[in-house]
């Protein structure tokens, strides 16, 4: 449990894996604020996660999605 039920369904829980290619996830977001926000301040949790996963040198990006 890295964060709160609330954090994760304001953030993560509208997202989406958009692709996983060439060791690039790009995950699709609502907005230009969250893009930003996840980014800035959650980035790291993210990694963190992903190489608790199994999933290690990962680059991830925040897009917006239309």
């Amino acid at each position: 449990m890295q964060m709160t039920g609330e954090t994760f369904n304001t953030w993560f829980k509208p997202t989406r894996l958009l692709s996983q290619d060439n060791g690039t996830i790009t995950i699709g977001v609502a907005n230009e604020y969250a893009k930003d926000w996840l980014g800035n301040r959650l980035l790291s949790m993210v990694k963190r996660t992903l190489v608790e996963c199994g999933v290690e040198n990962a680059e991830v990006k925040f897009e917006v999605m239309t």
